[in-house]
C-alpha cells in the first residue's frame, strides 16, 4: 500500500488517497466526528467501514468453527442412529426379532431418531455457512452444493418418518387391535426398509453436494485442497452406492461398507480441520473483494 496524496483538510474532515495492493485508488477518510471510513474512488463511491484486521478475519474463522461442530455432531449422530441403533436392532428378514428389539430397547429407539432430527437441522444450518464461505470462489457451484444438500436433509427428514413409524405400529395402542400382531411387525420391518430406501436417495443428493464443494475447495484452496480432493472421492462413492442399491442390490452388499470408507474419511478430516484451522482468512478476503 502507498499513499498517492497526502493529507488534506476538506469541511468533512481529513481526507488522504492511497492506491491499495490491488491497484485500487481508495479514499481514507476521518471525519470530524472522528469516524473512519474507505471507499473506492469514482463517481458513486460505496463507503464500508473499517475494521480491525483481527476483526475482519474473525469472521469466516468463526463461521468454519461453527460449521466443523456441526459436521462432527451430525458425523457421531449419524453412526449412532445407523450403526448403533438400527443396525443393532432391525434383523434383516426377521419381522419377529426386530419387533422385539424395538420393544425391548424403546429409549434408545427414540434417541436414535431424535439425534437424526437434530442431524437434519444441523445440515441445513451448515450448507448455509459453506455457503457464505465458498460463494465467492464460485457462485453457481456454491449454490449447488447448498441446494443439494438442503435437498438430502429434506429427504432424509422425511425418510426418518419410516424409523418412528415402526415404533408407533408396535407400541400395542388400542387403535392397533384390528391389526394381526404378525401383520403390524411386517409392516414396521417394511416401514424401516423404506427408512433405509429413503436414506439411499438422501445420500444421493449428498455426492453430488460432496462433489461440488470438493472442487470448490480445490479451485479456492481456502482449506488444503487434499481434503478437496477426497470429498469430490467422497461424493462419488457416496452417489455409487445409492445407484448400485436401486440397480444391482447384490452388488452394493458386496461394496458395502468398504465403498463408504473414503467418505468416512474425507468428512471426518473436513470437519476436524474446520474446527482446528477454520479457512485461509487471507484467500478468503482476497476472493471476496477486500
Amino acid at each position: 500500500m502507498r499513499f498517492v496524496r497526502g493529507p488534506a483538510v476538506e469541511d468533512y474532515g481529513t481526507i488522504a488517497v492511497f492506491e491499495d495492493l490491488y491497484g485500487n485508488f481508495r479514499d481514507l477518510v476521518q471525519r470530524r466526528q472522528r469516524c473512519r471510513r474507505v471507499c473506492k474512488r469514482g463517481n458513486a463511491p460505496a463507503r464500508s467501514h473499517l475494521m480491525r484486521p483481527e476483526k475482519r478475519a474473525a469472521e469466516p474463522t468463526m463461521l468454519a468453527r461453527i460449521a466443523g461442530a456441526l459436521y462432527l455432531y451430525i458425523f457421531v449422530a449419524g453412526l449412532f442412529a445407523e450403526a448403533f441403533v438400527r443396525g443393532r436392532l432391525v434383523v434383516p428378514g426377521d419381522a419377529a426379532a426386530t419387533a422385539a428389539n424395538i420393544v425391548a430397547n424403546e429409549t434408545l429407539f427414540r434417541i436414535g431418531f431424535t439425534g437424526e432430527l437434530i442431524h437434519v437441522v444441523c445440515d441445513v444450518g451448515i450448507a448455509a455457512i459453506l455457503y457464505v464461505l465458498f460463494r465467492p470462489a464460485h457462485r453457481t457451484l456454491a449454490l449447488l452444493a447448498t441446494l443439494t444438500r438442503v435437498a438430502a436433509a429434506v429427504v432424509l427428514a422425511v425418510s426418518s418418518i419410516g424409523h418412528f413409524a415402526a415404533l408407533r405400529l408396535l407400541s400395542g395402542a388400542s387403535y392397533l387391535a384390528a391389526i394381526d400382531t404378525g401383520q403390524r411387525e411386517a409392516m414396521a420391518l417394511t416401514a424401516l426398509r423404506l427408512q433405509a430406501d429413503g436414506y439411499g436417495i438422501c445420500l444421493l443428493f449428498f455426492g453430488v453436494s460432496c462433489g461440488s464443494l470438493g472442487w470448490l475447495i480445490l479451485k479456492s484452496g481456502l482449506v488444503p485442497k487434499a481434503i478437496g480432493v477426497l470429498l469430490a472421492i467422497a461424493g462419488v462413492c457416496y452417489f455409487a452406492n445409492s445407484l448400485a442399491g436401486f440397480l444391482a442390490p447384490a452388488f452394493a452388499a458386496s461394496l458395502f461398507p468398504a465403498i463408504l470408507v473414503p467418505a468416512a474419511v474425507a468428512e471426518l478430516s473436513f470437519a476436524v480441520w474446520l474446527v482446528a484451522k477454520g479457512v485461509d482468512t487471507a484467500k478468503w478476503r482476497v476472493m471476496q473483494g477486500g
